[in-house]
């Protein structure tokens, strides 16, 4: 247990401390924000003069931000099956676990309460809603879970705390769930036909690429309690989620506990028939990754996955099956999937910078934030960088404003707010574009940009300022 714990450590803190190839999320950016918010006016808000919103989708992670998580969950799942090492770390290693760690975002909280609930029984009531809390679709899994195990009185006693939850989260915020996890179901209008048709082929790859890295754990394990919750949650994601932006698995990678513990449970009883089954998954993954049927080197750069990173992990996964160890070496594939450099900065300023040099949906925003300075009013569909820059953002894909989902025009907002700067939405946002440039707001303002995915438009009595020699 001690040497696995320790190849554990050598990976998270590799990963952290370098960040890897891969950019935080503009998303994760978020959660900053939100805690810089609160720290100045004790209110969870995006705006602070527009009071609190229900924009992140888990309360948790914007009170706790564990960068241990992965570790926390290594150390129970060790504990609990002594003899299981190789396919626990083969699991918490995978690309799509180790992608938890440098997005930015939530998920690395749930892979270390969903193995405290599967190992601590007797605190599932209180996992079920730290879960909830990080992200509120790990409630199918909690709640089938102590379903299966027929824990009624922890179902009782979590529903229970969920309600006065979900009525103080309506009184504070106006709103019961959170705004992405509502728009994230389909329950906006604000996606027209061909986002949606965007989403479904976005969805079917990232499903496959899930299920694809999964597979060699996944045929381990024949625990009926643990699979069928996990295969629920991913049927919820598969058919029921809007998932452009489902980057690297990350919509299902909740459920990898489930699929781990299974696997441990069973690995002391493994057959030899059973690793030879290795060899027929690493040619479908060599064959789906050359017909670039899930995610590869192309495409938008913070979604992009490395050819390298399938070597590693495919051989990473043969040593495991075939030998029943190779537990540094698994560690050292990861590492060598992603080249990583001690010299990449951990400041924000830092990733704000290599998000916007990898994207086009901010060009021009440096030269605002300059020559216009932070006290901006800005409209835009990609916040999170925005966000960094400006003291009011406007978030035109509903993700921060109720606004949106009450059905307020886009010139209504636009005509009231008069924002400093307008960068329309992303290309892919079809019918607000349209509805922006048939409007009368944006007569009133400039464009300043070009080419971008996201135009710029500064306001007509704010150009001579933004076209200041820097």
């Amino acid at each position: 247990m001690k040497r696995s714990m320790a190849t554990l450590a050598l990976v998270v803190i590799t990963m952290l401390v370098t960040r890897a190839e891969m950019p935080i999320y503009d998303d994760g950016l978020f959660f900053r924000r939100f805690a810089v918010h609160f720290l100045e006016s004790g209110s969870w808000a995006w705006n602070i003069e527009d009071g609190p919103v229900h924009g992140n989708t888990s309360q948790l992670w914007q009170a706790i931000v564990l960068g241990l998580c992965l570790m926390g969950a290594g150390w129970l799942f060790c504990r609990n099956y002594p003899k299981s090492h190789p396919v626990v770390l083969l699991g918490l290693l995978s690309p799509i676990a180790l992608a938890t760690l440098v997005s930015g975002m939530e998920t690395a909280t749930t892979l270390l309460l969903g193995a405290a609930l599967i190992t601590i029984p007797r605190g599932g009531a209180a996992f079920t809603v730290l879960l909830y809390l990080a992200r509120p679709d790990t409630l199918l899994l909690s709640g089938l879970t102590l379903l299966l195990r027929k824990q009624w009185k922890h179902l009782a006693i979590a529903g229970a705390v969920l309600l006065g939850f979900l009525a103080l989260f309506q009184f504070g915020y106006g709103s019961a769930l959170p705004l992405s996890f509502e728009m994230k179901t389909g329950q906006s209008n604000i996606y027209d036909a061909h986002f949606l048709d965007l989403s479904a082929d976005a969805g079917r790859r990232h499903l496959l690429f899930f299920l694809l890295l999964t597979a060699p754990v996944i045929w381990m394990g024949r625990s009926v309690s643990l699979l069928i919750p996990a295969a629920v949650f991913a049927g919820f994601h598969a058919v029921g989620s809007v998932d452009v932006m489902g980057l690297h698995g990350r919509f299902y990678a909740p459920c990898l506990p489930w699929v781990i513990a299974a696997a441990a449970e069973r690995w002391p009883k493994r057959s030899n028939q059973e690793a030879r089954l290795w060899v027929h998954w690493a040619v479908v993954l060599t064959l789906l990754v050359l017909y670039a049927w899930i995610p590869g080197e192309k495409g938008w750069s913070i979604g992009q996955v490395s050819k390298w990173t399938y070597l590693a992990y495919a051989a990473a996964t043969g040593l495991v099956f075939w030998k029943g160890k190779g537990v540094l070496l698994i560690a050292m594939g990861v590492l060598l999937s992603q080249p990583v450099w001690p010299s990449k900065s951990l400041s924000d300023e830092a990733s704000v910078e290599r998000l916007r040099d990898l994207v086009t949906s901010w060009r021009g925003l440096e030269q605002a934030s300059d020559c216009l300075g932070r006290d901006l009013h800005v409209y835009h569909s990609e916040i999170g960088v925005p966000g960094y820059y400006f003291d009011r953002v406007t978030d035109l894909g509903g993700l921060m404003n109720a606004e949106v989902h009450q059905g307020l025009s886009f010139d209504e907002m636009c005509t009231r707010d008069q924002p400093d700067l307008l960068f329309l939405p992303h290309r892919n946002y079809r019918s607000i574009n349209k509805e922006i440039k048939s409007g009368a707001c944006i007569k009133g303002y400039q464009r300043v940009v070009k080419r971008g995915s996201s135009p710029l438009f500064v306001r007509k009595d704010r150009l001579k300022q933004y076209r200041c020699k820097r």
